[in-house]
């Protein structure tokens, strides 16, 4: 998912990090126990965190946020659950047509 940063606002400076909040699309295909890869749509820029779970707009899936691993400039990536049931989506149909809002804190280097 690429995360574009709601215009105008964003990314919002707090010392030499930043806040970031930014809307993606979920992917044409998933494979359940992996996660779906989460870039900004700045370069460089570098994701310390995301907040997630969120929602999609339908209320049907739960993006829920997953580390690469741990310290600084790691990979994120999002797993897909749904929503009535918490169990992590089992593929099938594609997620592209959804949309989700997602912030975090990063930076540029």
């Amino acid at each position: 998912m690429v995360l574009t940063l709601l215009s105008g606002n964003y990314p919002e400076f707090i010392g030499r990090r930043s806040a970031f909040v930014g809307v993606g699309k979920g992917p044409a295909t998933y494979t359940t126990g992996t996660a779906d890869p989460v870039t900004v749509n700045l370069t460089p820029y570098y994701i310390d965190v995301l907040f997630g779970g969120v929602l999609d707009t339908t209320g049907t899936y739960i993006a829920v946020a997953v580390p690469k691993g741990t310290g600084v400039r790691q990979s994120w990536g999002l797993r897909y659950n749904v929503a009535s049931t918490g169990a992590e989506y089992a593929g099938g149909a594609a997620l592209s047509g959804l949309s989700f809002q997602i912030g975090g804190l990063g930076g540029q280097f």
